[in-house]
């Protein structure tokens, strides 16, 4: 134990009468006191005075505990020094922001003296054993993990069989580069961990419960360099790790077992680590206050990286009379993230147009732009789209990952034999498949994951997209581009010329590329492209007033995919209860086994209290078989179409939709929004 002469506290509070309250007290310990009545007061003490203990306040002018606590740990010399923060506010998403910056501890006003003095000792214990694991100088000896490596190098070779080339990639791998190195193997970050697990014999997992994360166990610098987190699983410590093979991850076990700390090891991806803890450089100051140039860099780097922690498919910017705003779109739902000062937010815009090569002084018209990034280890591509309101401009950014390998069908909700189906289908030589869904439903997906199980090696894929979103290895991608003058229009005309097996078409926009999909679908080409339509049956429909014959639709159409979008109830706190009477109405009208309990929301840390977490896709097939193929030809009309699938025991999206609020996967009323009170409505007045 540490003498208490020795020990320095740093206090840092705004309210002078609590700082003399503070000093009385841990005077009277023997603690030596430091006083700070701000944040930058602190920041300069600490430069010549180093404390052993910090208790920082939250909310203080200027710069707040959060600021305060990002730049110490920015400063190698400060960055092991556990802060402890002192607070009144009990928001759990202040005390998850608290333990990101680098607290080790988080007390909530009001509390008991021995609570605060025996976690200041405490600490000053962890701060001695911190400093052990500063970076060193002297590098530790290789020796320690080359033969474990090699070993691993020889079984990554067994497992990805007889090729030169990619044993030669191996064969370079440094344990530091592991991750980076397999990628180009075309192994994903979660193949690769899985492997290291069967390796190893280190049990892998799938996510992080925040419940179970102990930071404080470690300083939060040493967490993101080396790419751990402490947890608390069973009872029993652990650590969350990806990489086994790093010298400093085994000099950190080798620590602990000597001090008599036994832990127990996980594997999980890399990415979801740093996703946790977010970047070195990336400052979480108190954005409103934010000025210079480098304030704004911050603060639009800190915009990014939450949106991608969050799972956020856009981000929205909005300038209003007197501030701004900053939205995330989550699993479909807008969310409000930080409140701006107007200019901050204004500057805010100008440096994301910049980046996406806008014009930052046309603030009338409309403009697209585009610029990528990497963030979490991964590349993402950010679309950018500005417009005017009567308060100022409003910008949204859409938040794209290209490189991604795309999941697969049942990972994005489709039954099994919806995918045995799907892959039959695929495989065609000629014919329309076409997707169909309102926007934001999940379209474009679908396609990528469809067009991934093509061997583009033996098959020429051809796209034409605007803009192209996902990369697919060995395909020939073809972007529109307006300024250069290259439309969708000229693209579509020069397909037939690129020699193409399979042509994927963005989507059906007008009577042109209607036409087009319908001739590239009936001259021996496998055609895909999407369609804004409601379901299946009312798509027929959609390309009558296209200008589309009939007949032609019925020789030229494979299938018609339509699907939607349900929010998933989040796994860890959804409460199963009684089915209500509304609800048993409206699920009898498509099963004759409505289920007697249901799932619904509740909200956890996990999922932000929402108690959502992700979505997943309902979906319907239908195949122009030789029966539709001919009531499609004759002009019987749509509803007698629909009528006739739902006769014939064909999966419908309602039908998909029941079965998984069946499994808890959804809550009935979601369902009932989503796609139900439409189904309902064409059974009361059919749709012709």
């Amino acid at each position: 134990m540490i003498e208490k002469e020795t020990t320095t506290v740093l206090v840092v509070d705004d309210d002078e009468k609590l700082l003399d309250l503070y000093e009385e007290l841990l005077t009277s310990h023997g603690f030596r006191v430091v006083r700070a009545q701000n944040g930058k007061q602190a920041l300069e003490l600490v430069k010549s005075d180093l404390p052993d203990v910090i208790l920082l306040d939250v909310i203080m002018p200027g710069f707040d505990g959060f600021e305060v606590c990002s730049r110490l740990q920015q400063d190698p010399r400060t960055a092991y020094i556990p802060v402890i923060f002192v607070t009144a506010s009990r928001k759990h998403q202040d005390k998850i922001r608290a333990f990101a910056v680098g607290a080790v501890d988080y007390l909530v006003k009001p509390f008991e003296e021995r609570t605060l003095i025996e976690k200041i000792r405490f600490y000053c214990d962890t701060g001695i054993w911190w400093n052990e694991l500063r970076p060193q100088k002297e590098k530790l000896p290789l020796s320690i993990v080359t033969d474990d490596f090699t070993r691993f190098r020889d079984y990554l070779i067994a497992r990805i069989g007889p090729d030169p080339e990619k044993a030669q990639i191996i064969e370079k791998m440094t344990a530091a580069q592991l991750y980076p190195m397999a990628r180009k193997l075309g192994l994903s970050d979660s193949e690769l961990v899985q492997m290291i697990s069967q390796f190893v014999g280190i049990p892998y997992i799938e996510r992080i419960d925040p419940a179970e994360i102990e930071l404080g166990r470690l300083p939060v610098s040493f967490c993101r360099a080396n790419q751990v987190i402490p947890v608390k699983r069973n009872e029993t410590d652990g650590l969350l790790i990806s990489n086994p093979f790093d010298i400093n991850i085994i000099d950190l076990i080798e620590r602990l077992e000597k001090d008599g700390r036994k832990v127990s090891l996980f594997l999980i991806e890399p990415d979801k680590i740093v996703n946790l803890l977010g970047r070195r450089k990336i400052t979480t100051s108190p954005v409103g206050e934010a000025g210079s140039d480098q304030s704004i860099l911050s603060v639009a780097n800190k915009v990014l990286y939450a949106a991608v922690r969050e799972r956020a498919s856009d981000i929205h910017i909005v300038t209003r009379k007197t501030d701004a705003l900053v939205r995330f779109r989550i699993d479909g739902d807008m969310r409000t993230y930080f409140n701006l000062k107007k200019e901050v937010g204004i500057k805010l815009i100008n440096r994301f147009k910049v980046l996406g090569d806008m014009d930052i002084a046309e603030k009338r018209k409309p403009q697209d732009g585009t610029f990528e990034a990497v963030m979490g280890e991964k590349n993402f591509r950010l679309r950018l789209a500005s417009t005017r309101t009567p308060e100022g401009e409003y910008l949204v950014i859409r938040i794209l990952e290209p490189y991604a390998k795309p999941r697969g069908l049942s990972e994005l909700g489709m039954s099994g034999d919806q995918v045995e189906m799907m892959l039959d289908l695929i495989n065609r030589t000629h014919g329309l498949i076409l997707v169909v869904g309102p926007t934001g439903s999940g379209k474009t997906t679908t396609v990528y994951s469809l067009l991934s199980q093509i061997d583009c090696q033996s098959r020429n894929l051809v796209t034409v997209e605007d803009p192209v979103e996902y990369r697919i290895p060995f395909a020939n991608q073809q972007q529109v581009d307006e300024k250069a003058g290259i439309t969708f229009e000229i693209l579509l005309k020069s397909v037939v010329r690129q020699d193409p097996d399979i042509i994927f078409m963005g989507e059906i926009r007008d009577q042109y590329s209607a036409r087009m999909a319908m001739d590239f679908a009936s001259t021996g080409h496998l055609t895909l492209t999407t369609l804004h339509t409601s379901n299946a049956t009312t798509a027929v429909f959609r390309l009558e007033r296209l200008g589309i014959n009939r007949c032609v639709m019925a020789e030229a159409i494979l299938c018609i995919v339509a699907q939607r979008l349900v929010k998933k109830l989040c796994p860890r706190c959804k409460k199963w209860r009684c089915v209500t009477d509304r609800e048993r109405e409206i699920l009898a009208q498509f099963t004759p086994s409505p289920p007697d309990e249901v799932a619904v929301p509740v909200g956890c840390l996990e999922c932000g209290h929402t108690g959502y977490r992700g979505r997943e896709g309902i979906y319907e097939i239908l195949r122009f078989d030789t029966r539709t193929a001919e009531m499609i030809r004759s002009g019987r009309p749509i509803s007698e179409i629909r009528n006739h699938f739902r006769n014939s025991g064909v999966y419908l999206i309602s039908n998909h939709a029941v079965e998984k609020v069946k499994k808890g996967i959804f809550a009935p009323m979601d369902v009932y929004r989503a796609v139900l009170a439409e189904e309902i409505e064409l059974l009361q007045k059919p749709v012709r």
